[in-house]
């Protein structure tokens, strides 16, 4: 296909857009260096196991994956070469070692990154997103802190117009779910305390106060390696918040059938507008403000939060560095500005009249045509407005590894077409310059598992050819 084409052209492959070739690429995934539960490795896992081959780390405002990605993998490579220089390890150990090393020399050899985040800006005062794609990691993070210099932060924006807003709606609210969102213990325990049925795990517990008798709880059974319900709480330099978050949820589920609890308390805690939202529709008495078709998180943050005509609507702008700022800070880095689904700003403000008449898409390099929520009507008319501005596509699934958001937001859900718009995508990668194999230290961890393959295969073919060999002296001895 042709880059320049009629307009019949243009309007015959609409038609037929989804019959062509897709790619093997999911260009918008999130992790635990933001808001995403699963780790970057095992983001990878999954590309892998869904046939995506071409994956990016968008996080929000946070190249941070990219440094837990190295430690993942340097973790697991230290701990393999740990046995293989062991030397009573049996063949089977060095069978084991053997194949986790060709595995994650698999799954790393056989995937590129193309490195990436998704910054929040604002447009017109209105919340929008940008994916930085071909960044480099190291650079867009001294840009991300510099961006936000003299901003106000978006946590007291969001403190006090929850506050504002439980008040003016008379809300029916627990507010110690945001108070204490980053302290696990007094979660654990004030949620633990509402229901009668845990009764006999925290009735006789001593303490004046509740927040006395939730560090006592703590002692007695979260931090007792011997009880049911301990959980690791001390945060080190490769184990933080996020880790300890998914080990409480992993003990919660152990001992679901023991304990009456909604784990949505400490699933939802890292963020202020999660916590709002899980304890706002606890309660029937406020579901009346909601729009009838917010039924998740994502839905509620565009079509209420950042909504100004909705009672739930706070001002995030303050917060935010504006558009411009934002795609020279991308720039800057070496990467590509994308606007992020422009079709989750509808509730905010006309996109196609911002398209065709205002500035919403001026200075940037591409869009984000091919996301989950975006009909096929609009995936076409935002593909015609690219074609007329050159710019480039990109597509992915948003995917956080939240059963919550839907089925829809699954890594590799969405198809990304084989078309020109998108043929950069290759392009770029075919310069070498995808995040695994263009940064050093990872090139390093990559040989070095690459040479521990290597030698367990060769010691585990020695020990295999001696074993047949004492074998082989048992049987002639028996002769």
């Amino acid at each position: 296909m042709e880059k320049y084409l009629t307009q019949k052209d243009i309007d015959s492959y609409l038609k037929t857009i989804t019959h062509l070739e897709d790619t093997t690429a999911d260009l918008h995934n999130h992790t635990t260096g933001s808001d995403g539960t699963q780790s970057p490795l095992l983001m990878l896992l999954r590309a892998s196991n869904r046939g995506k081959n071409i994956v990016s780390m968008s996080d929000h405002d946070s190249v941070k994956g990219y440094t837990q990605l190295k430690t993942q993998i340097l973790k697991i490579l230290e701990k393999l070469e740990e046995i293989n220089n062991k030397d009573d390890v049996s063949i089977e150990e060095k069978r084991k070692v053997q194949l986790g090393s060709k595995r994650l020399l698999k799954i790393l050899e056989s995937i590129k990154i193309l490195p990436a985040a998704e910054l929040i800006t604002s447009y017109k005062g209105h919340t929008i997103e940008i994916l930085g794609y071909g960044v480099n990691p190291d650079i867009l993070g001294e840009k991300i802190e510099e961006l936000h210099v003299g901003l106000v932060p978006g946590s007291k924006l969001l403190l006090e117009g929850t506050d504002r807003i439980i008040k003016d709606n008379n809300l029916v609210f627990d507010r110690f779910v945001i108070d204490h969102r980053s302290d696990f213990k007094g979660l654990f325990f004030h949620e633990l305390c509402k229901h009668p049925e845990n009764a006999k795990l925290y009735e006789n517990i001593p303490g004046d106060t509740e927040e006395e008798k939730a560090e006592n709880f703590s002692r007695l059974y979260l931090e007792n390696e011997d009880s049911p319900f301990y959980v690791d709480m001390n945060k080190t330099e490769t184990r933080g918040i996020k880790q300890i978050r998914a080990d409480i949820l992993s003990m919660i589920e152990r001992n679901k059938n023991s304990i009456k609890f909604d784990p949505a308390v400490i699933q939802n805690s890292h963020a202020i507008s999660n916590e709002f939202y899980a304890e706002l529709i606890k309660h029937p008495e406020n579901m009346h403000l909601l729009s009838r078709d917010v039924d998740t998180l994502k839905k509620f943050i565009y079509g209420e939060l950042y909504n100004n005509e909705s009672p739930f609507f706070i001002d995030m702008s303050p917060s935010r560095p504006s558009l411009q700022a934002t795609i020279d800070a991308i720039h800057e880095a070496g990467g590509m500005a994308f606007l992020a689904h422009p079709g989750r700003y509808s509730k905010q403000f006309d996109v196609k009249k911002e398209i065709e008449q205002g500035k919403l898409f001026d200075d940037i390099d591409g869009v984000e045509v091919f996301y989950p929520t975006h009909s096929e009507e609009f995936r076409q008319y935002l593909l015609e407005e690219c074609r007329k501005r050159d710019l480039k596509v990109s597509g992915g699934s948003d995917d956080h590894l939240a059963p919550k958001d839907g089925e829809e937001y699954k890594m590799g859900t969405v198809k990304v077409p084989e078309i020109p718009e998108t043929s950069w995508i290759n392009d770029y990668l075919k310069t070498g310059t995808d995040y695994i194999h263009m940064a050093l230290e990872q090139k390093v961890l990559i040989d070095r598992l690459k040479k521990l393959r290597d030698e367990k295969q060769q010691k585990t073919e020695q020990l295999v050819e001696l074993s047949k060999e004492k074998d082989r002296g048992k049987a002639y001895g028996k002769n």
